[in-house]
């Protein structure tokens, strides 16, 4: 699922957060933009994990994908 569908949503964390079955990952281009994610997941129950995307060089880049997880 695109991030960049939710970018014009009011509440777009829990959009998207909701949208999201567990497993389910997506990019995200901001760090303060997954701390927002991880907030959304913690309150609606869920945990995520995230890792940072690497080019085929094996340095880090900018973007960082997501997942939503179960809590254990």
């Amino acid at each position: 699922m695109p991030y960049s569908d939710f970018d014009k949503s009011r509440n777009k964390w829990v959009t998207l957060v909701r949208a999201m079955d567990i497993g389910d990952s997506t990019v995200l281009k901001k760090s303060g933009d997954v701390v927002s994610f991880r907030m959304m997941c913690k309150k609606q129950g869920f945990s995520c994990k995230s890792r940072a995307i690497r080019d085929e060089d094996g340095n880090a880049t900018n973007d960082i994908r997501v997942w939503k997880l179960k809590n254990d």
